[in-house]
């Protein structure tokens, strides 16, 4: 696993500036007992073990500031303080290994963290896992119960569109429109567009109409009516004149 070491050292930065003194000082001593860890000596397993009490502690180191959110010069996005610190404390800790050794300790963690710490390492895999690695970790993890989980993997998150196949993208997609997200949040989604994902989303959206349910007013982002099938196109036409209109290309060009 290759890491943004440029932004790890940014991000390392912002915390010495916007800490408060007693949670800064919690979290030197926490970046100090990963960094005396002796590599040749401990394992996966125990270094996991470590960082998870860790994240522990940040979360009660953090309890006045967990549900404020804190905006980074140097990023498009927000994220948590607890969620910060957790990110950066796995950073030092991958760092400790070479390349190689890297996947394995994130794997651990992964398995050995809660939710809302899977959260933080997920929000922070453009820092973490510039090349894809744990690509395989993350598509499972797509198949959580936690809407907040999923929603960080899926939403404002740059790193699927970039590493998942075009199966694997389509899932995403589906499961955030059957949650009822905005997929104008999926980062990704204009590049990744392609002629299934269109047919997809519209057999998703007939059905919802023609069973009388609602659906996500973002769906029509994943629609491109030239991509539809004939039939598509045939039972189009049966669809309510907003959703006629909502589809077709000149609307289509103004929204976008």
């Amino acid at each position: 696993m290759i890491l943004n070491e440029v932004l790890i050292s940014l991000q390392a930065a912002w915390l010495q500036q916007h800490l408060d003194k007693p949670v800064l000082e919690w979290f030197e001593w926490a970046t100090h007992q990963i960094k005396q860890q002796d590599k040749h000596r401990v394992g996966a397993d125990e270094l996991a073990t470590a960082w998870v009490n860790l994240s522990a502690q940040a979360g009660r180191q953090c309890s006045a500031v967990k549900h404020l959110v804190y905006g980074m010069p140097f990023l498009d996005k927000s994220f948590s303080m607890i969620a910060i610190i957790r990110m950066q404390l796995l950073a030092y800790t991958l760092l400790m290994f070479d390349e190689a050794l890297r996947y394995e300790v994130f794997k651990q963690c992964l398995r050995f963290s809660d939710d809302n710490e899977k959260q933080a390492l997920v929000q922070g895999l453009d820092r973490l896992d510039m090349q894809g690695n744990s690509k395989a970790l993350i598509v499972d993890l797509c198949r959580t119960n936690n809407t907040a989980l999923f929603a960080s993997i899926a939403l404002e998150n740059a790193w699927p569109a970039i590493h998942f196949s075009d199966v694997e993208f389509e899932q995403l997609l589906l499961k955030a429109l059957f949650s009822d997200f905005n997929i104008d949040l999926i980062e990704g989604l204009n590049k990744r567009h392609s002629q299934r994902l269109s047919q997809l989303a519209f057999d998703y959206l007939s059905e919802r109409i023609f069973a009388k349910r609602s659906w996500p007013s973002s769906i029509y982002s994943a629609i491109d009516p030239k991509h539809l099938t004939c039939e598509q196109k045939e039972r189009l036409v049966l669809l309510p004149l907003q959703v006629q209109t909502l589809l077709n290309p000149p609307y289509r060009k103004r929204r976008e």
